[in-house]
């Protein structure tokens, strides 16, 4: 059976669609593993949390122990012959230690500068969210037909998806002002400027 279910991260909604929920849930994992941090599926009506995907770690490959401290000591010097009158004797040559293997360093943590510089770029909407506003924002604005032919979602409640209670609307989080506008004949057209 499907369902409309909406996939968000932190920053905002990742787009509406119409699958089976374990296709949904499928399509938030590859998200979450992608961008690296859980992503919600959530009613687009109600917006009851439906589902909380976390990203999977990457499997780490096993660094090799290093050996042994007494197993890495240098070779002991071979022991001088007693001393015999000998006609030539030739000068031992001592083997060359085996060359131990560095561990490979662990990864450093990310700049504190970089995160602080990413949490002060200016969010803006992404995907189908950004499509939407930009046809509300026309001068007249776009009809529930409009957007639904856009989205080929079917039904959906425009007014509570731009603006609502909860404070969680397109407009709400993206700092858009809605403008609904009713004609004579009953129809409305929805119309969003930037504050």
């Amino acid at each position: 059976m499907s369902k409309i279910v909406m996939l968000a991260n932190p920053d905002g909604d990742l787009g509406l669609g119409e699958m089976p929920m374990e296709k949904a849930k499928a399509e938030a994992q590859s998200l979450a593993n992608l961008e690296g941090r859980p992503i919600t599926l959530r009613h687009p009506i109600s917006d009851k949390v439906l589902a909380t995907v976390k990203p999977k770690a990457p499997k780490k490959a096993k660094a090799k122990a290093p050996k042994a401290a007494h197993e890495q000591a240098e070779p002991e010097a071979p022991k001088a012959a007693p001393k015999k009158a000998a006609p030539k004797s030739e000068p031992v040559k001592a083997k060359p230690a085996k060359a131990v293997k560095a561990k490979p360093e662990a990864p450093k943590a990310a700049a504190p500068k970089a995160k602080a510089e990413k949490a002060k770029a200016p969010k803006a909407p992404k995907g189908r969210v950004a499509e939407i506003l930009k046809l509300a924002s026309r001068p007249k604005g776009a009809s529930p037909a409009e957007l639904n032919e856009l989205t080929s979602w079917k039904g959906a409640s425009w007014k509570w998806l731009f603006q609502n209670p909860k404070q969680n609307g397109y407009c709400d989080r993206w700092g858009y002002k809605l403008v609904v506008h009713k004609n004579e004949q009953g129809g409305v057209r929805y119309q969003v400027s930037k504050i």
